[in-house]
């Protein structure tokens, strides 16, 4: 559809107006069945995601070595602070996502916290799959806060 020079897409709960390169602007009316709490919640797990980003980018070693005690001083120590680096920045970007949706747009905040808990399924069947044969070494007492 066109409305004064502008091409104007509707979707159920919003709406957006683009011209040429503009940015999508998404207007903030939002359907009456998805409840103010999903906004508190998923502005709540963001922060959550922010902490944990922190905690495995900033602190990784400490991290490492103190809390999961691995030992980070033999020949795969790098390779276990990159992984745990790789998966904190992952964190910073969900958390950030979750509490712009939350804030923003509770439709796509829905989404984010349906698609997180598919993708952590994903994770778990491939450290089954790869993982089944080696022995673990670390205590990690923060494993159930990896799966929230």
């Amino acid at each position: 559809m066109e409305a004064n020079g502008r091409d104007v897409v509707s979707v159920p709960g919003l709406n957006y107006e683009s011209s040429g390169l503009d940015l999508a602007i998404a207007s903030r009316d939002v359907p009456a069945e998805f409840p103010r709490f999903l906004s508190f919640v998923a502005v709540a797990l963001g922060c959550f995601d922010l902490i944990r980003g922190v905690v495995h980018t900033v602190f990784a070693g400490s991290v490492a070595a103190n809390v999961s005690g691995i030992d980070i001083g033999g020949p795969s120590g790098g390779d276990q602070i990159m992984l745990m680096a790789a998966f904190g920045h992952a964190n910073f970007i969900t958390g950030a996502a979750l509490i712009y949706q939350g804030i923003f747009n509770r439709v796509g905040a829905l989404f984010l916290m349906c698609v997180i808990p598919l993708a952590l399924a994903i994770a778990a069947l491939s450290v089954n799959y790869w993982a089944a044969d080696l022995a673990l070494h670390g205590s990690f007492p923060g494993r159930f806060n990896l799966i929230v």
